[in-house]
């Protein structure tokens, strides 16, 4: 009877494990398919990859990812030797464009620069208002110019923003206009 008591609890346990991992486990894709087994709080990271590439375009890759797994994912004409190891464990971050150009046979130039605000806009890509430079603020709707630079005189002479809360402190972004642009962020 004890016998059988501890296989109730047992197989208990596990079903609940189960239900739980099965729960915890799947998440969704950003074009609302589901993803099995990506964590739900976890979003995926958006690059560009241009140059003399086979395979230009733009990128949905795992957080966290560096670029020796982009170039050896995207780029199997370019041996390990072409790609300078300062590059190797570089990590990639969300809005990034990486460029690839042959130096030659032997080397591989990279540039990593960041996408403009109005391309990761239209992508779906949160902005980092630590990231985003005169003309990128310009561009979001009741900035213009002035307060554009106002935004990065502040960034610069105040430290990067904790929170897009944080803008507030700019003189001319006031509750409303903060609103207005929280959803970009």
């Amino acid at each position: 009877m004890m016998e059988r008591w501890r296989r109730l609890v047992l197989w208990a346990v596990m079903l609940l494990l189960t239900v739980v991992f099965f729960i915890k486990g799947h998440g969704y894709s950003r074009r609302g398919n589901q993803v099995a087994f990506f964590h739900g709080n976890t979003r995926p990271i958006t690059i560009r990859i241009c140059g003399m590439i086979a395979n230009p375009g733009i990128y949905t890759l795992r957080p966290g990812v560096n670029m020796e797994t982009v170039i050896n994912m995207t780029f199997p004409v370019y041996t390990p030797n072409q790609l300078d190891s300062k590059w190797r464990n570089v990590i990639l971050h969300d809005g990034d464009v990486l460029e690839l150009r042959s130096a030659d046979e032997q080397h591989v130039d990279i540039t990593i620069k960041k996408m403009r605000a109005k391309e990761m806009i239209v992508l779906g890509i949160p902005l980092n208002p630590n990231r985003l430079g005169v003309d990128d603020w310009d561009c979001l709707p009741g900035i213009g110019p002035a307060l554009a630079s106002r935004i990065v005189q502040d960034r610069q002479n105040n430290g990067d923003f904790k929170s897009v809360k944080d803008l507030q402190r700019v003189p001319g972004i006031g509750e409303k206009k903060y609103r207005q642009l929280a959803a970009y962020f």
